[in-house]
């Protein structure tokens, strides 16, 4: 019997790597798209709050344009204001996660199109192993602030619509080529209008016009639209200062080179910055000598490198403009994390590097010695401390889903401040959004939950079947000195037949009258961003891990309090416990 040669070993080998990368990547990709429901609200956090006023703003006359156009921490944000505008009013604020997983999946489609134009013909090994990288880091636990913040909806959108537009300007190198530019320029502009990063599409733009030959008219006239928006884009431009600036770069490259370096190795936040530093200006290096080599081939697939290398491009332009506006040199000496909202960038730029590194050893490019460099950088990146990342998806789901059980303090106006300044730390402005949204019936006022206090149980829920609960009311904070007091009340509750505890929870007086609001699956006394108690004893009730509810009852509500487990569109309800008089 004939022996299997090495090369076949070798491929075997690779197959197996490949199928097992996957099956990680797919687990954890599941677990962490899981969490995003979760954490579903329309309760505003942070900006939102701006956002939200100045939709108050346009409803009382002021100038639309003006509202889109004005500077917003160095924003100009109109494509996200509209979004935000038309989803107040026309979905009462509903959450976004929808929005932005969308756009997400759509660049992921993308880049695997990408993939398998570079690959198709040469190795369909090749092509999968950049399909796992694809997964691994665009659908990464560390975007998770941006995967389920609403706000955050321009992340994903930005460096998507750079890589819509140089996919169509490659596509236009070929066939329709108007059409296709004017979709190119098109992704452009939706870029450039939402964020200050995508700006920077048209330079890389024009770059690839000229590598791949196109027309000079339709360079000039990338150039010209490239020039204008620039320009008007700084016109009366107002931006914090934070980081270096491009004066601060000009003046200090070293500082300049080892920030962008510590950005790019910002996924590698278990090292040193040393190590990280030297990891992201090396990246660089190496993806640069890689990248010369790959330019200067030729055939078919020259358009589709163009595509991968103007994409790469403009992600680090994206990150050298993060360290102009916003990371100084005091991060050099610091021990501070890197805000994870620039994790959209910095996982876009690697699934990039992971492509062209792919592509580098599918073509034999020359440079093995940087190639083997990044590939390992890379394994460390796709598959660093699984329960870390999974702690990541789990904890960014629990913040929000913490900001959906304190929205019921702004349904009942209780007093907990302790709790609410880490929704909007201004009180005033805060009170007087939660006014608006009363008013227009928006936002938490336009949920189910809202029309449920003051009525008696029997009136607000068809019952259909009452079911055995087991629960309790571990803990009641009065938010005022006074007898009358609104409280916060928490607890934990498990249905015994459905083995689940409750989503939504209601608490009566003894009339049987709502006057209490409470949402449930969190972890025993964790409340992360909101309170962490250290000090109780960890209980896992019934073997339920999300067992525990948080909730409020407004002021004047008579004891003793009966909490109920509710499931509206099921018609269960069931009783989880008493308060004692």
């Amino acid at each position: 019997m004939r022996r299997p040669g090495k090369h076949t070993m070798t491929r075997l080998a690779a197959w197996a790597a490949a199928t097992t990368a996957f099956t990680v990547t797919l687990r954890l990709n599941l677990f962490t798209l899981a969490q995003i429901p979760r954490a579903a609200t329309r309760v505003p956090w942070m900006d939102e709050w701006v956002t939200l006023h100045e939709f108050s703003e346009y409803e009382h006359g002021a100038s639309l344009g003006r509202i889109l156009w004005s500077s917003y921490w160095g924003h100009r944000l109109v494509i996200p204001r509209l979004i935000f505008f038309a989803d107040t009013r026309w979905a009462s604020r509903a959450s976004l996660t929808w929005l932005t997983l969308l756009v997400q999946f759509t660049h992921i489609v993308l880049l695997a199109a990408l993939a398998w134009a570079l690959f198709r013909k040469r190795s369909f090994l090749y092509f999968a192993l950049s399909t796992v990288a694809i997964f691994n880091l665009m659908l990464s636990p560390s975007q998770m602030e941006n995967f389920v913040w609403s706000m955050q909806t321009m992340f994903p959108l930005v460096y998507a619509a750079g890589t819509v537009s140089f996919f169509c300007l490659a596509l236009g190198a070929r066939k329709k080529p108007i059409t296709f530019t004017v979709l190119s320029i098109a992704a452009g502009l939706a870029g450039s209008l939402t964020m200050p990063n995508g700006v920077l599409i048209w330079p890389v733009l024009v770059a690839q016009a000229l590598y791949l030959k196109l027309s000079r008219r339709c360079t000039i006239a990338l150039a010209a639209i490239g020039t204008a928006v620039v320009l008007l884009y700084g016109w009366n431009y107002q931006t914090p200062a934070l980081g270096l600036g491009a004066g601060g770069m000009l003046r200090h490259p070293l500082d300049a080179a080892m920030l962008i370096g510590l950005l790019l190795g910002g996924p590698l936040d278990s090292f040193p910055p040393g190590v990280r530093i030297a990891t992201g200006l090396m990246t660089v290096v190496g993806a640069g000598y890689v990248a010369v080599h790959a330019l200067r081939g030729d055939g078919a697939e020259r358009r589709w490198v163009s595509v991968l290398l103007a994409a790469s491009l403009f992600l680090l332009l994206s990150a050298a403009s993060i360290v102009a506006g916003r990371l100084g040199p005091e991060w050099l000496d610091s021990k501070l994390d890197l805000p994870s909202r620039y994790f959209t960038l910095l996982c876009t730029f690697w699934t990039t590097i992971a492509i062209l590194v792919l592509y580098g050893w599918s073509r034999q490019l020359p440079g093995r010695a940087l190639l083997s460099f990044l590939s390992v950088m890379l394994c460390l990146l796709l598959f660093p401390h699984p329960k870390r990342q999974r702690d990541l998806a789990e904890d960014w789901a629990d913040f929000f889903r913490g900001a959906d059980a304190v929205g019921a303090a702004i349904l009942l106006d209780a007093p907990d401040e302790g709790l609410l300044r880490n929704l909007f730390a201004v009180k005033a402005e805060r009170d007087e959004s939660v006014a608006f949204l009363r008013r227009r019936h928006i936002g938490v006022f336009a949920e189910a939950r809202a029309q449920w206090p003051g009525k008696r149980l029997s009136e607000a829920f068809r019952v259909i079947a009452e079911t055995p609960c087991t629960g309790a009311i571990e803990k009641a904070t009065p938010l005022t000195a006074s007898d009358s007091a609104a409280w916060r009340v928490e607890g934990w509750a498990v249905d015994s037949e459905l083995k689940r505890a409750p989503d939504d929870l209601v608490i009566t007086d003894p009339t049987g009258e709502i006057v209490g609001l409470g949402r449930g699956g969190f972890r025993h006394r964790y409340f992360p961003g909101f309170f962490t108690d250290t000090e109780s004893p960890l209980v896992l009730h019934a073997g339920l891990r999300r067992s525990e509810w948080l909730g409020y009852v407004r002021e004047s509500a008579s004891k003793p309090w009966t909490v109920y487990g509710v499931w509206p569109r099921e018609g269960r309800i069931c009783q989880v416990a008493a308060a004692p008089r």
